[in-house]
C-alpha cells in the first residue's frame, strides 16, 4: 500500500516503519484516535499477508507517541522491540527526560487519579520483598507494544480526550487484561519533551474524565475513597456527571 497524506514509511535497517499523523485527533479523544490508527495497521497487516509481503507469525508493534515527543537515539527501534519480545512485558513505557528526571523514576497514579512521577526507583520496585510500592504506568509521553496485545485488550473509552485520561485507561486494561508495563530506562528510549509546541498535552484529567474511568474500573467503596483525595486538590469530582 502506498503511503496516503497522513503517514510516511520509513526503512529502518530490514524493518519497515509506518508512521501515522492524525489531523482529525483535535476533534475526537486520544483513545478513539489510537483504536482509529490500529484499525488502520489491522487491515495493512492483512493486505500485506494477502499479498505475500509478511509472514502470519511476524510480531507488529505499536508506538504511541505524543506530538511533542521526540526519540532522538536511532537505537530506540532495536531496544523497544527487544524488550517486547520477553513474554512477560505486554508493554512499555519509555523515560521522559527533563530538568527534574532522575534514572529509574517511574510515573504513577496518585489516589486522586492525578499522574505523579514518583521517587520509587525500579529497583525498589523489583526488591520490594513484598512490600507495597506505586504500580508504574504508561508514562504519557511515548510507550508500545505488540499489536496482538491492544487487539485483545477490552474496548476503550472513545469519549476520553486527555493523554491523561486514555493513559490511565490504556494502563488500566494492561495490568488487569494484560501483561503488565515494563519501564525502560536505557537512554536510546528516553524521550525529549518540546516544550514549544503549541500542541502539547496536558499531563492531567478533567473530574469527568475521572468520573468515567471510575464508573468504568471502580467499585463504589472504591470510587468513594478516590472523591475525598480528588476534592483536596481541585475541588472534587462531580458523582453524577458521564
Amino acid at each position: 500500500a502506498e503511503p496516503t497524506n497522513n503517514q510516511k514509511q520509513h526503512d529502518h535497517g530490514s524493518q519497515k516503519v509506518y508512521a501515522f499523523y492524525n489531523p482529525e485527533a483535535q476533534h475526537q479523544g486520544l483513545s478513539a484516535s489510537r483504536s482509529d490508527a490500529v484499525e488502520f495497521v489491522n487491515i495493512l497487516v492483512k493486505k500485506y499477508e494477502e499479498a505475500g509481503l509478511k509472514k502470519p507469525n511476524e510480531e507488529i508493534m505499536l508506538l504511541f507517541l505524543r506530538s511533542d515527543g521526540r526519540l532522538t537515539d536511532p537505537k530506540w527501534l532495536d531496544d523497544v522491540t527487544g524488550a517486547l519480545v520477553s513474554p512477560t512485558a505486554g508493554a512499555v513505557s519509555l523515560q521522559v527526560d527533563h530538568p527534574s528526571s532522575k534514572q529509574g523514576e517511574t510515573t504513577t497514579l496518585l489516589p486522586s487519579l492525578h499522574i505523579h512521577t514518583g521517587e520509587t526507583s525500579l529497583s525498589e520496585l523489583a526488591d520490594g520483598k513484598g512490600k507495597s510500592y506505586p504500580t508504574p504506568i504508561i508514562g504519557g509521553v511515548a510507550s508500545a507494544m505488540r499489536l496482538k496485545t491492544y487487539n485483545d485488550l477490552p474496548a476503550n473509552d472513545s469519549i476520553l480526550s486527555s493523554a491523561a485520561a486514555a493513559d490511565v485507561e490504556l494502563s488500566l486494561n494492561l495490568w488487569l487484561c494484560g501483561d503488565g508495563i515494563k519501564v525502560l530506562t536505557s537512554k536510546s528510549t528516553v524521550v525529549r519533551v518540546d516544550r514549544n509546541n503549541p500542541h502539547q498535552s496536558s499531563d492531567d484529567m478533567s473530574d469527568e474524565e475521572a468520573a468515567r474511568l471510575m464508573a468504568a474500573w471502580m467499585t463504589n467503596e472504591q470510587a468513594n475513597s478516590v472523591y475525598p483525595a480528588r476534592s483536596m486538590v481541585n475541588g472534587g469530582v462531580d458523582a453524577s456527571r458521564e
